[in-house]
């Protein structure tokens, strides 16, 4: 279960509805939740302790209006720092299960190089973050497990289950396959040729997906498979076309250092272009 959530909040409008999402997640699960704002320090000394009392004294009456409102224990903390690695420190220290964070604002140079804070924390691979997009704030009823069979998505497969998160909602399995050999098949092969390859693979597929969930002790998820051919951001936005979710687990590769320019992995096309809100995993 968690038991102790950590809402990073930069005071946008992207931040409120995260808080208020944290908020409903901490009152379902009776945890104690922390809310972080980074004021960034490569700033004049004085602008730096204006903005921390300030931004204090604003999130001290919102913490208290949270408290009244979902009946939760809520902590607020300003700190000054870089909010990548401070947001990342903090959950460590209050020994936080889960980071709950808005979409941040584009800039799209910096964000090339070395992503958005969010992306960033998500990337350092320590905690669980659940990146907030939708503007409802009620229980996520219809969730989405996206699994490649790999180590990160059975980290991902294991913590939705340990956190309470799948309790009655309606579950569904996301999983893509691409016939490798489809592709140099078009050449040479006649279309009943690929068809019965395509369909193969299919089985093949639908069969580890099958192994997977069962060592991974979810085999009650065998018949709530969604398996479709294709690339996994296709198959992934088919699926929220489709099943309209409410929340997308998955899990991820921690990064480290700051020159990854690696966009293009799945985890990081769906961050930034599913509109769901997406809990990712790290391993």
């Amino acid at each position: 279960m968690l038991e102790q959530i950590l809402v990073a909040s930069d005071l946008s409008h992207r931040s409120e509805i995260a808080i208020a999402r944290a908020a409903e997640l901490a009152k379902r699960f009776g945890a104690r939740l922390y809310v972080l704002h980074v004021v960034e320090h490569d700033q004049p000394d004085s602008y730096v302790s204006s903005e921390i009392r300030q931004t204090e004294e604003a999130l001290t009456v919102e913490g208290s209006r949270l408290e009244d409102q979902f009946g939760i224990e809520v902590a607020v903390h300003v700190v000054s720092g870089d909010p990548f690695e401070m947001i990342g420190d903090f959950a460590a220290q209050v020994n936080a299960h889960l980071i709950v964070m808005g979409r941040h604002r584009r800039r799209p140079l910096r964000n090339l190089f070395i992503g958005t804070t969010a992306e960033r924390v998500i990337w350092r691979g320590t905690h669980p973050v659940l990146m907030v997009k939708g503007e409802g704030a009620g229980r996520y009823d219809r969730i989405g497990i996206a699994l490649d069979c790999s180590e990160p998505s059975g980290a991902a497969l294991k913590l939705a289950y340990s956190s309470g998160l799948l309790e009655d909602a309606q579950v569904s399995v996301v999983h893509a396959r691409l016939p490798f050999a489809k592709t140099m098949l078009a050449a040479h092969a006649n279309h009943e040729a690929i068809e019965q390859h395509v369909s193969s693979e299919m089985r093949i597929a639908r069969a580890e997906l099958t192994n997977f969930l069962r060592e991974n002790d979810a085999g009650d998820l065998t018949s709530r498979v969604y398996l479709e051919e294709g690339e996994p951001i296709a198959v992934l936005s088919s699926f929220i076309d489709r099943s309209v979710p409410d929340l997308l687990v998955m899990g991820t590769h921690g990064r480290q250092g700051l020159g990854r320019l690696v966009l293009g992995s799945v985890a990081e096309e769906a961050l930034r272009t599913l509109e769901v809100d997406i809990l990712a995993v790290p391993v």
